[in-house]
């Protein structure tokens, strides 16, 4: 896959079939769109490096895939051409026939797939109407997908970015059509699971949007290996304290993380983030947490859309 920053590059391409969009997440209805520019004989992804919502919410935003993620994704789903474009100012003020000629003058394209509930331009001004009516402007043959369910539940971000906030791992998995994971590097903590017999890691965020506070049986990836792992996130109650953490045990590894990359796949809630009433009503805990996950299968599902 041949990945093209609009940012620095004024080469004009030639391509068959682009899709646009923030693709956050990279869900099965997205898939959808570029499963289809993959039917052409070229297919291209234009990709925006931040989310269209990101200049509203400013540093509070937060995200499902990084672009380097839904990158990697690309080229595990053999696009030809991935167009990475910066959501600035600049760009997000064009109106929606200069949005189009943006587009087409730098891909050339001759079909362009788009949802039905698609929008683009200033303010998300322009519709799937617009780019009907546009059609024959700018020469392109144009393929409107349907809205995509999952047990009668619509495949949108939104609703994923929800199920994940509110602790519904699994639903979020099912419509994400694989398991939602974060990379995160590895920072010191204050070890008190290597003292309560359960050493974790201690992993930094990255921007990426969180599951609601609990304790989930997790994959770790690390160093190209999967364990099993029993992931808390949230504060630690029964400690008193009230900022925000992710602590990761991986199951039967030993040795030194520190400043490692590790990626979480979230699969199942175990159980609430709690305070205990002592470490030993916590370590009892910890040896259920324990139970649970050795007793899981360790199997990624969906590992051909998995983030590596």
């Amino acid at each position: 896959m041949q990945i093209i920053d609009l940012d620095e590059s004024n080469i004009i391409f030639n391509v068959d079939a682009i899709t646009f969009g923030n693709f956050d997440g990279f869900h099965l209805a997205h898939q959808k769109l570029i499963n289809k520019c993959l039917e052409f004989k070229t297919s291209g992804v234009l990709l925006f490096k931040n989310h269209t919502l990101e200049n509203l919410q400013n540093d509070n935003f937060k995200y499902i895939l990084s672009t380097q993620d839904k990158i990697d994704i690309l080229e595990k789903m053999n696009v030809d051409y991935c167009f990475v474009k910066s959501f600035d100012k600049s760009f997000s003020s064009l109106d929606p026939i200069d949005f189009l000629k943006y587009i087409k003058s730098r891909t050339n394209f001759s079909n362009l797939i788009v949802g039905k509930d698609s929008r683009f331009g200033i303010n998300a001004s322009g519709s799937v109407e617009d780019l009907q009516k546009l059609s024959n402007k700018f020469d392109y043959k144009l393929y409107i997908l349907d809205n995509q369910f999952s047990d009668n539940v619509e495949i949108r971000s939104t609703t994923i970015r929800n199920y994940i906030t509110n602790g519904n791992i699994e639903k979020a998995n099912n419509l994400l059509f694989r398991p939602y994971s974060i990379k995160g590097t590895v920072i010191n903590g204050k070890h008190r699971g290597r003292n309560l017999g359960f050493p974790t890691a201690n992993i930094t965020s990255n921007g990426y949007i969180l599951p609601y506070s609990a304790v989930y049986y997790t994959n770790v990836i690390y160093n190209s290996k999967v364990y099993k792992g029993i992931t808390s996130v949230g504060e630690n109650l029964t400690y008193s304290e009230n900022d925000m953490k992710i602590e990761t045990n991986l199951l039967d590894f030993k040795g030194d993380l520190y400043g490692k990359e590790l990626i979480l796949v979230f699969l199942k809630k175990i159980r609430e983030n709690v305070k205990f009433n002592s470490e030993n009503e916590l370590i009892e805990n910890l040896k259920n947490d324990y139970n649970f996950a050795k007793n899981q299968i360790l199997d990624l599902q969906y590992e051909n859309y998995m983030v590596k």
